[in-house]
């Protein structure tokens, strides 16, 4: 049985570890917000697996909403990634 890092096995998990995961993350449009999320996640990337990002404008341009595409080994390491997003204090939302 496999271990998803997190004490379940595959088994037990809807979510098949390792496997790219897409995490949309909606914040302040500051000139920065962007750069500052990626500099948050480069502690989470697998080397060799760059994650694909897009991103989006609100319609009068006060939020940014970003679409992250990373590679993730594991629940815990999921977990710890939004919880480091969450604490950013431009970001309003994380799915």
């Amino acid at each position: 049985m496999n271990s998803n890092g997190n004490g379940k096995t595959g088994e037990d998990s809807i979510i098949q570890f390792p496997c790219y995961f897409p995490i949309k993350i909606i914040g302040n449009n500051t000139d920065s917000f962007l750069s500052e999320i990626k500099n948050t996640i480069d502690n989470f990337l697998t080397e060799g697996h760059e994650p694909k990002i897009s991103t989006k404008t609100s319609k009068n341009e006060s939020y940014l909403s970003i679409t992250l595409t990373i590679y993730v080994e594991n629940q815990l390491t999921l977990d710890n990634i939004y919880r480091v997003l969450t604490q950013h204090p431009d970001v309003k939302m994380v799915l």
